[in-house]
This record gives C-alpha cells, sequence and structure tokens, in this order.
C-alpha cells in the first residue's frame, strides 16, 4: 500500500498546466498590445519591422526576434543620409585617407580641437591701436588663461568669431585668418572713472574692441556679461 501511495504521489493531479502558469511573461505582453510597426525618428513616421507590422503582435515567445529587429531598424534608419554625408566627404578627401583616421582624428583634423588653446591663440594675434605691452591687454589675457574655463573660451570664441574651436596649430588658416585686438573707439566713463562700456566684438573679422578697463574684476565682469548675452550672433 505504502509503495502503491507512493506511485500514485508521482503521477501528480493530472491537470495541465495553463499558458499562464508555464509562461508568465506572455499575458503581459498581450497587455502592452505591442507590434512590429513602430514609429520613426522622423515625427510621423512608422516602420514595418516585418512584412505588414501592423498587425503582427509581439509575444513573449517573438519578443527576442523584435529587440534585434528594432535595434537594427535605429541603427541603419538613416543609412542613406549618412552615405550621402560620406560621398560629400569624398569629393573633398580620398575615402582611403579617412579610413586612416578615428573619428576623434578626423574631428580634430575638421574642427579643430574641443579645448581651447590659449597659448596659440595669442600666438596667432595681431593688435590695431594697442599692444600686447599695454596694462589691460595683459589683463585680457590673464583673464583667458587663469580666470576662464574652457567653456568661457568657447563662448568668448562663438561672440568674437562666431565658432567655437580653433584651427589645428599646424594649419594654413592660420595665414590668413589672425585674431585682433583692437583699441577701443569710445570713453564712456563711470563717476570713479572706470570705463562702463562692454567690449565690441566683429565676428566677419575675428576682431575685439576692448575697452583699457583697469582692473582685472572690471575686465571679467564685462566681458562674461558680453559674452553670454551676445554668444547667438548666429542665430540672425
Amino acid at each position: 500500500e505504502g509503495g502503491g501511495g507512493g506511485g500514485n504521489g508521482g503521477g501528480g493531479d493530472g491537470k495541465k498546466k495553463t499558458t499562464e502558469e508555464e509562461d508568465p511573461f506572455s499575458y503581459d505582453f498581450a497587455d502592452l498590445m505591442l507590434t512590429f510597426r513602430r514609429p520613426g525618428s522622423v515625427e510621423g513616421k512608422m516602420i514595418d519591422l516585418v512584412a505588414d507590422g501592423q498587425s503582427v503582435a509581439v509575444t513573449w515567445e517573438n519578443c527576442s526576434t523584435f529587440i534585434r529587429l528594432l535595434r537594427d531598424a535605429r541603427l541603419f534608419e538613416f543609412g542613406p543620409q549618412c552615405e550621402a554625408i560620406r560621398r560629400g566627404m569624398e569629393v573633398v578627401v580620398p575615402g582611403d585617407a579617412l579610413s586612416l583616421m578615428t573619428h576623434g582624428q578626423l574631428e580634430k583634423s575638421v574642427c579643430g580641437a574641443a579645448s581651447v588653446d590659449v597659448d596659440l591663440l595669442e600666438a596667432n594675434t595681431t593688435y590695431g591701436g594697442c599692444s600686447e605691452s599695454d596694462a589691460h591687454v595683459k589683463l585680457f589675457w590673464k583673464m583667458m588663461r587663469e580666470l576662464f574655463d574652457n567653456d568661457e573660451r568657447r563662448q568668448f570664441l562663438r561672440f568674437v568669431w562666431g565658432r567655437s574651436r580653433l584651427y589645428p596649430k599646424d594649419s594654413d588658416q592660420w595665414a590668413s585668418c589672425k585674431f585682433k585686438i583692437h583699441d577701443f573707439p569710445y570713453r564712456a566713463t563711470s563717476p570713479s572713472g572706470e570705463i562702463t562700456h562692454l567690449p565690441i566684438s566683429h565676428t566677419c573679422f575675428f576682431t575685439l574692441d576692448l575697452p583699457p578697463y583697469k582692473t582685472l574684476e572690471t575686465m571679467v565682469a564685462k566681458m562674461r556679461t558680453a559674452i553670454t548675452l551676445g554668444r547667438d550672433v548666429d542665430l540672425d
């Protein structure tokens, strides 16, 4: 009897498990109402991951396929546009030469370094109506080196030039495009004798009209105001 009882226990209750009990996620997927048609990156555009994707529901059984297809669709969605960009670049630079550089090296060659090299900028600066030995010019370079962080230096370049990166050090562009610091044409002062004007930039000519501020504090305050309020020159 004991042996028979053991046999009956091993056979269980004879009930067949439901789909939900076998695959607890199947019910959750049905609730999500996902299909193999998904929105693209462009507003209003839908992508069929398989033929007639709208009528193919995502289930627990096919979710791995759905994920793979969606990933590939996102990765290659702009393939034609990227190929057009590449063809345009190869008009200027041979494609074989592009393959010799990493993306970082290519970016630096085309756009310049993301960090602003103040020494490089100063070495490629000319002066008009003032000189590098003038007190306010020395204050300017001290501000750029010691009190401006890289973000502020980039903002300064946008203010004075309309771009936020310098040419690479060995670029031929420096021969014809120097940074210019010019004497300020106005002399409005406060009762204390401090100049009240903000610096003036001429972005087409990479030129700064720099007032002869007497203190470093005034130089920094005026320049920060100018580069903050005047950085959107390229929006007009």
